[in-house]
């Protein structure tokens, strides 16, 4: 092998060699960013403000919260969805302050009750009730949908309430 022929394959074999590391960095970079499209799966205190309830979900917290997260996800449609601890007791004031009705009780989603459990190991048993909530207004005349529901998790002396909402 001439000189000539060895420096070619050294400065081929190093392009290929930044092509792998710069391939790599890109792939890194681009993984990140597309994490930041469909929101966090974490649950916050910020990803749907108390304030923003009324817009999102037709509600109002009638006392204050002894726990509130939130989450937002999905990328073209958005999904949100809120955890909200209330007194014991509260849920009477809920349902009327916000003209609403409990509903059959269904089972229990094991997201939703993980998510519960993560913020209070201790919770006891709970059942869930759905809250039929108000359709959204259609701002845009009518081609944009918010779809709401709601529950209530119950328990000896504890008080959730669960709300999702999702465009199309």
């Amino acid at each position: 092998m001439t000189k000539s022929t060895r420096t070619v394959l050294l400065v081929v074999l190093g392009l290929f060699g930044f092509g792998f590391l710069a391939t790599g960095l890109l792939v890194v970079v681009l993984v990140r960013a597309a994490e930041g499209f469909g929101g966090s799966n974490e649950w916050t205190e910020d990803a749907v403000a108390e304030r923003e309830l009324p817009a999102v979900y037709g509600v109002r917290l009638p006392v204050k919260p002894l726990r509130y997260q939130s989450r937002q996800l999905g990328f073209q449609d958005a999904y949100f969805e809120v955890l909200v601890q209330l007194p014991p007791g509260a849920a009477d004031a809920f349902l009327d302050s916000n003209h609403l009705a409990r509903g059959a009780e269904v089972p229990l989603d094991a997201d939703v009750l993980d998510a519960v459990r993560a913020l209070d190991p201790a919770t006891p048993a709970l059942k869930s009730f759905t809250v039929e909530l108000r359709e959204a207004l259609k701002v845009d005349g009518g081609s944009w949908q918010l779809h709401r529901s709601g529950e209530l998790l119950e328990g000896p002396g504890v008080l959730w309430v669960h709300l999702t909402a999702f465009e199309t």
